[in-house]
């Protein structure tokens, strides 16, 4: 609940004074309904969400805003010296324990909800580990070496900078792009949605970072990041919630199959050697 009241905080700072009554009515809302429940904890909270609530967030607050709360957070909450060191360690020897999971047999990570047993910060990667999948998926289409090995020492780096709320809300867009910028790749971000600008776009790059929120009517769904990449001018999801391996036609096709929820683009990063 706090993290939630957190977040409507931030966003009333930049909405308009309309926005803001209409937010301050859907809290009053819902923590009223709380009350009448006698409800304390966050998994019940959210079943008395008002509908509202639910998508207030992806329908009047900028991307732009969203991004630079995350990159708020991800200095203000970092992970914990303590646990980068230990879940190296506990990382690498689950290779050794043959305890991963199947691999793709392409090479990309793949099946988010297996990888439970891989940690990241105070989660795992199966938890909040999908942008650092994202970009491992991201480097390998690069041509960039990828096994597991670096998998795990990619967790690492974004546990030193970047990850959000001790890495349980992953890892902030913003530190992805200037990550991938001090590798020295040409990159762009951009939080637009717009199919005419996602059509421009899906011309000048082969490779994309795309975060989501996974309904744009139910914020509880969460947010999703995942890697695309364009072959032949097919493009390829790689780590969506659903229907692994199919190709579509264009990004903005790609997009809107991510997941099965009708999703929202928050931001996208377009990659390419210089």
């Amino acid at each position: 609940m706090i993290r939630i009241q957190l977040f409507c905080f931030l966003f009333r700072i930049r909405l308009s004074q309309d926005g803001k009554k209409q937010l301050h009515t859907l809290l009053k809302e819902w923590k009223n309904n709380c009350k009448k429940a006698e409800i304390r904890d966050m998994v019940r909270a959210v079943e008395v969400m008002p509908q509202g609530l639910k998508g207030f967030v992806q329908n009047n607050v900028e991307n732009g805003d969203v991004i630079r709360i995350y990159d708020l957070l991800c200095r203000f909450t970092p992970v914990p010296g303590k646990y980068v060191a230990r879940n190296l360690t506990h990382n690498l020897h689950m290779e050794k324990a043959a305890e991963l999971p199947d691999l793709s047999t392409t090479g990309y990570l793949e099946k988010q909800a297996l990888w439970g047993d891989v940690h990241f910060g105070k989660s795992s990667i199966a938890y909040s580990g999908c942008e650092i999948m994202a970009v491992y998926n991201a480097l390998k289409a690069l041509g960039e070496k990828t096994d597991y090995s670096v998998f795990c020492h990619l967790i690492s780096k974004f546990e030193k900078k970047g990850a959000t709320l001790g890495g349980e809300f992953g890892v902030s867009p913003r530190a992805i792009y200037r990550s991938l910028l001090k590798q020295g790749y040409e990159t762009v971000f951009c939080t637009c949605e717009g199919e005419e600008e996602l059509l421009s776009l899906q011309e000048k790059y082969p490779v994309y970072i795309v975060t989501v929120y996974n309904s744009k009517t139910d914020i509880t769904e969460q947010i999703h990041t995942v890697c695309i990449c364009k072959d032949k001018n097919q493009f390829v999801v790689h780590n969506a919630s659903h229907a692994y391996g199919r190709t579509y036609s264009s990004l903005p096709e790609a997009i809107d199959n991510i997941t099965g929820m009708s999703p929202k683009p928050m931001s996208i990063i377009g990659i390419k050697h210089r």
